[in-house]
């Protein structure tokens, strides 16, 4: 059991397409990986598989941001995002939306 929080938690998604060869699973094992600040969950939100597109998967993630000390400000989690989005796109063959 964990204590339950007295500040807020903000919820964000990473969106993004990506090629079929590349899972859900290692694109949220590289995030994980990154030791982001305040990051608590990251999981599979949608995965949709667009007629046409043989080779195309877009998929949306979504994740939870949390301090245990303080309120987040959207600037503090929204600049926290954008490096690990930034990563993310260093790291693995996808294309952020």
């Amino acid at each position: 059991m964990a204590p339950v929080a007295r500040f807020p938690g903000m919820p964000m998604i990473l969106a993004m397409t990506h090629g079929r060869d590349l899972e859900n699973g290692r694109i949220i094992e590289t995030i994980r990986s990154l030791d982001v600040p305040w990051l608590h969950e990251v999981g599979l939100r949608d995965r949709f598989e667009p007629d046409g597109e043989e080779n195309l998967i877009k998929t949306t993630l979504g994740m939870w941001y949390q301090a245990f000390d303080h309120t987040l400000t959207q600037d503090e989690v929204s600049e926290v995002h954008q490096r690990i989005a930034s990563r993310v796109a260093e790291l693995l063959p996808v294309k952020l939306l």
